[in-house]
């Protein structure tokens, strides 16, 4: 799918700039934070995420759900960052109890909602989170796919 150009004047504003999703080939890119470096430390796994897009199919919020202690721990900072969904910042929130991050992207959820399994890397530089890869199957399996019962659904 090709999104408008932000710099048409009829355009709505681009995704937030430290986001890439492409979405013929399932793939985010979010980086968190700009390092000086590559990353030296990763945590891989593979669990259920709930991700909204708006209408033009842009991702505005992801959620990673049954985050293992281990990695939870390592978002810890980010217990402390509550983000409000309606705001056109983005930010990233984890809630430690339910064991979920939630990365707010941009504004506008009057698209869809899916929850899926997915393959989720966690990169960090120096303990600094600095970016979330998420790798989405094209064609969700019952195995890699769509979680029973959560296939698209429209957001509020």
């Amino acid at each position: 799918m090709t999104h408008p150009s932000p710099h048409t004047p009829a355009a709505s504003p681009a995704p937030s700039p430290g986001v890439d999703w492409h979405h013929e080939a399932g793939v985010l890119h979010v980086r968190c934070a700009w390092s000086t470096g590559h990353p030296d430390e990763y945590d891989d796994l593979l669990t259920t995420i709930e991700v909204n897009t708006d209408v033009r199919d842009w991702v505005t919020d992801v959620v990673i759900k049954d985050l293992p202690p281990s990695a939870a721990g390592r978002l810890s900072g980010y217990a402390l960052a509550p983000v409000d969904e309606f705001s056109p910042t983005a930010g990233i929130s984890l809630d430690p109890d339910a064991g979920w991050l939630w990365l707010h992207l941009r504004e506008d959820r009057h698209g869809q909602r899916q929850n899926r399994r997915a393959h989720v890397r966690f990169s960090y530089s120096h303990e600094e989170l600095t970016a979330v890869d998420v790798d989405l199957p094209v064609h969700p399996t019952p195995d890699a796919g769509e979680v029973p019962g959560t296939a698209k659904e429209p957001t509020r």
